[in-house]
C-alpha cells in the first residue's frame, strides 16, 4: 500500500517536471525566433494635394460680401461710362441699365464660373489631379486587393524622409515633384513588430506614372482601407 503512494506521487512530481521542461523550451523556442526575426522599420510618403478653390459661400457671407460692395461703389467716386464704352455702344448700355437696376453682376459672374469649372471636375476620373478641386486629396496605391500609401523599408544609412522618397518613385514613377512639409513623422502605423512612419509632402507638378493609383479624399479613404490601418491614417488627414 505504501509502495504503490510511493509510486503515484513520482508519476505526478515526473509529470509536473515533465510539463515545466517543455514549458522552459515553448519559451526559449519563442524568443531564440523573436530574436531571429527583427522588427522593421518602413517609410511611407503622405503625398497630398491641397483644395484647388475655395468652398461655396455660405447665403450669409455672400450677403456679407454684397453689402460691403455696395458701401464701396456708394463711396467711389461718380463713373463717367463715356470714358470706357464708345457713346451708343451696347456695352453702355448694359452698364447704364444695370446701374439703373441697382444689379450686382459680380455674385452672377462668379458663380458661374465656378459651376463651370466645378462641371468640369466632375468629369475627372480618380487618377485625376483635377478632380475634387474644393477638396484636399491623397496619392493612394493598390497593391493586389489592398489600398495603401507608397512605403518601404529604411536602410540603416537612410533617414525616413530618404526611404519615403526613395519608395515613392520606385512605386509611382520619376514624374512627379514633391516638397515636404514637416520634418518629422506626422503618424505611425504598427503591423505585429513592424512599423511604418508617415512622412507629409505636397505635390508640386507632374502626376505619377506607375502602378495602380488614385487621388482621393478622406472620405474615398476611408472606403477603401482595412479598419486597422484607417485607425492609424485617419487623423492624419485633412477634412477639408
Amino acid at each position: 500500500m505504501t509502495l504503490r503512494c510511493t509510486c503515484g506521487q513520482a508519476l505526478r512530481f515526473s509529470s509536473r517536471r515533465s510539463q515545466r521542461r517543455y514549458a522552459t523550451e515553448a519559451a526559449a523556442e519563442s524568443r531564440s525566433s523573436a530574436d531571429s526575426e527583427p522588427a522593421k522599420i518602413l517609410a511611407s510618403a503622405l503625398v497630398s494635394r491641397p483644395p484647388l478653390m475655395l468652398p461655396a459661400l455660405s447665403p450669409f457671407e455672400e450677403a456679407y460680401y454684397a453689402y460691403h460692395r455696395k458701401i464701396q461703389a456708394a463711396l467711389a467716386k461718380p463713373f463717367d461710362p463715356t470714358f470706357y464704352f464708345r457713346q451708343g455702344s451696347a456695352a453702355e448700355k448694359t452698364f447704364v441699365q444695370a446701374d439703373k437696376t441697382g444689379e450686382d453682376p459680380v455674385p452672377s459672374a462668379i458663380h458661374a464660373a465656378r459651376d463651370e469649372r466645378l462641371a468640369r471636375a466632375e468629369k475627372q476620373n480618380e487618377r485625376s489631379l483635377e478632380r475634387q478641386v474644393t477638396r484636399t486629396v491623397y496619392l493612394l496605391l493598390k497593391q493586389g486587393t489592398t489600398w495603401r500609401f507608397p512605403r518601404g523599408p529604411v536602410d540603416t544609412a537612410a533617414s525616413l524622409r530618404e526611404a519615403a522618397l526613395v519608395k515613392l518613385e520606385t512605386e509611382a514613377g520619376l514624374n512627379m515633384d514633391v516638397w515636404p512639409i514637416a520634418g518629422v513623422p506626422v503618424g505611425v502605423h504598427s503591423t505585429g513588430s513592424d512599423k511604418t512612419f508617415f512622412l507629409p509632402y505636397r505635390i508640386l507638378r507632374g502626376q505619377a506614372s506607375k502602378g495602380d493609383f488614385a487621388w482621393l479624399t478622406r472620405e474615398e479613404i476611408q472606403q477603401r482601407v482595412d479598419e486597422s490601418y484607417w485607425a492609424s491614417v485617419g487623423d492624419m488627414l485633412a477634412s477639408v
